[in-house]
């Protein structure tokens, strides 16, 4: 009883040893330009940043490092115009770059990783996510790839891990709808089905 008693303080000990902060900073931007600058031949309208603020969340295990994650807080309404938020004051790591018209976000956007690396892009329309949206990881590698239309997830949605492990769903106004399939490739680049599934507007029907 007392190896076994040890054995648990142990694993307990290990556990928590592996837990970290996962940061989450919040960027502000307000209406007010401060700034042009001409960035790969656009003409950029740097808009002003309020202080920002930090969350965190000691809870999560999902990575043995810190990671700093950068959520935006952007305006719903602008001039027409291509827009720059950068992560830093000396304005020399780009964190956002996106397009109003009308009014509203309009067109492509991207966002980037402090590192420089692509982080994600889509488009919009009247400040709703529109077709398809890439999201990458902070190395530059792609691992989510999603639709959207009428501000929800429309169309098949892909996840991909390490390039070995696909899972594929499908959304239907914003819900889970039709088959959706996880397979794995071994190091043989042989592809097995480990999951597949049946949704019915949101709700499984058949595994």
């Amino acid at each position: 009883m007392k190896k076994l008693i040890f054995i648990f303080v142990f694993i307990s000990n290990l556990a928590n040893s592996q837990s970290y902060e996962n940061v989450y900073y919040q960027i502000n931007v307000t209406n007010k330009v401060v700034q042009t600058k001409i960035i790969s031949g656009d003409t950029l309208l740097i808009l002003e940043k309020k202080a920002g603020s930090k969350y965190v969340d000691s809870l999560k295990l999902s990575a043995l490092d810190k990671r700093h994650n950068y959520i935006f807080s952007l305006p719903d309404s602008l001039i027409d115009g291509k827009y720059c938020i950068f992560y830093n004051e000396k304005k020399q790591n780009i964190a956002f770059i996106i397009c109003y018209k009308n009014g509203k976000r309009n067109g492509a956007f991207k966002i980037l990783h402090y590192n420089g690396k692509l982080k994600e892009a889509g488009f919009y329309v009247d400040n709703c996510l529109d077709k398809v949206c890439l999201m990458y990881d902070k190395f530059g590698i792609l691992f989510r790839i999603t639709n959207y239309s009428n501000c929800e997830l429309n169309g098949p949605l892909t996840e991909i891990v390490n390039g070995q492990f696909f899972r594929i769903l499908n959304y239907v106004n914003g819900k889970l709808d039709g088959h959706r399939i996880e397979y794995l490739f071994d190091k043989n680049n042989f592809p097995s089905i480990i999951n597949e599934s049946e949704y019915n507007d949101g709700q499984l029907i058949k595994k």
